[in-house]
């Protein structure tokens, strides 16, 4: 019987095994000669993996790159605007349509009443108006004063005969919300937080609006006009408050703008005054005053 040859297919696998064993914990210096091979034997190898690889993209060719036109891109640039623009009116309408309804309740609910301005002695500060008209008219604290369209002020105290208004500018009013539409933010517009100071003036900070491709901060010019848009006083939105005189930026947010307003109507020189009454707000307790 003949004897096996000394290197067997079972033995050169078996030493094989053996070989990577010991070589997983063999030290890296060891290892060099192997990883020299192996790099030669990756050199040869690659103009043969070059040219299997270009046989097969001749043999199943893939798809190219879709080259895109310059004008076919801005045409989906554009595309892309227009959807982004078509969400926006659909919320700006949305806005509108809410405004329109308060509006609406507010012109069902007000009830305009004229009243002739006397002089008051007993005025210390000067710029409160007096009217010959009190709570037996249906005059309500918080009824607001106007002149034509634009806003005076606000009832703060009653009698059954009369009552008197403070400005929006007395520095004892209360702050109140406006809002101004300039040209690079015409259809939000701006609102601000006005608050009255000495000289018969309001001022305060607005809310950060952006406006444009480059979402620079939307800025009210001086002379633009601000209109009433305080939530506390929706049936009366949309009275003119005054006009923009002075701009500046606020020191601890640099991107808020800050503007001073002038009110539309000087209370010293008023003669008369039309009455905006709610009629469906509650009652409210009046101020007791001294008859004269």
């Amino acid at each position: 019987m003949a004897s096996k040859g000394l290197i067997t297919a079972n033995r050169l696998l078996s030493l094989t095994i053996l070989a990577c064993i010991v070589g997983s914990f063999a030290p890296t210096r060891f290892l060099e000669p192997a990883d020299r091979v192996a790099r030669v034997a990756e050199r040869l190898a690659a103009p043969i993996g070059a040219v299997v690889g270009l046989v097969g993209r001749w043999l199943g060719p893939g798809d190219p790159a879709e080259a895109v036109d310059p004008t076919d891109a801005r045409i989906l640039d554009l595309e892309r605007l227009v959807r982004l623009q078509d969400l926006r009116i659909e919320e700006l309408l949305a806005e509108i349509e809410s405004y329109e309804r308060t509006a609406r309740a507010g012109l069902d609910r007000v009830r305009l009443l004229r009243g002739r301005v006397f002089a008051d002695s007993l005025d210390p500060r000067g710029s409160v108006i007096s009217v010959r008209r009190g709570s037996a008219d249906g005059v309500t604290l918080g009824s607001v004063a106007v002149s034509g369209q634009s806003l005076i002020g606000r009832v703060t105290a009653l009698d059954p005969r009369f009552c008197r208004i403070t400005p929006i500018g007395d520095r004892n009013a209360a702050p109140i919300e406006v809002i101004a539409y300039p040209e690079d933010a015409p259809e939000t517009g701006v609102r601000f937080d006005l608050t009255p100071e000495s000289g018969g003036m309001l001022r305060g900070p607005g809310r950060y609006v952006t406006s444009g491709p480059e979402l620079e901060p939307a800025l009210v010019p001086i002379g633009t006009e601000v209109f009433l848009s305080d939530p506390a006083m929706s049936p009366h939105w949309g009275l003119k408050v005054g006009r923009v005189v002075e701009t500046s930026r606020d020191p601890d947010s640099p991107l808020r703008q800050v503007i001073a307003v002038q009110p539309d109507v000087d209370p010293k020189l008023v003669a008369s005054v039309i009455l905006r009454i709610p009629e469906d707000d509650p009652p409210q307790p009046a101020v007791v005053e001294p008859t004269r």
